[in-house]
């Protein structure tokens, strides 16, 4: 397996690739970078089953004592984060939006 790096895309290549990306992949991207961004801090990380409704990520104490719910919103750039219509369905501990999340690895 060869692996890409990141100089030899040039620029129109790399802007492709970020458009046909479909939106449950960006969400997917966002899920793992926070998971493993919490993984670095010391949190034991559990994502949930996607595309389900509710909370994305269950994070707990090493010692199993303390624990939250995330959920977690991906943008492919920046713009209005897709709440809905009523922030009644929101009840998770808290809430992380990951903006321009294609534009972290690049």
């Amino acid at each position: 397996m060869t692996s890409i790096d990141k100089d030899d895309i040039s620029t129109e290549a790399l802007a492709t690739i970020k458009t046909t990306i479909s939106n449950q992949v960006i969400g997917n991207i966002g899920l793992y970078y926070i998971c493993y961004e919490l993984c670095r801090r010391g949190c034991n990380v559990m994502p949930t089953s996607r595309n389900a409704r509710g909370v994305d990520i269950v994070i707990y104490s090493q010692d199993g004592v303390r624990k939250h719910t995330i959920q977690v919103k991906s943008l492919s750039r920046r713009s209005p984060v897709p709440f809905g219509s009523n922030l009644d369905s929101l009840f998770p501990d808290y809430l992380i939006i990951c903006r321009n999340i294609l534009n972290y690895g690049f």
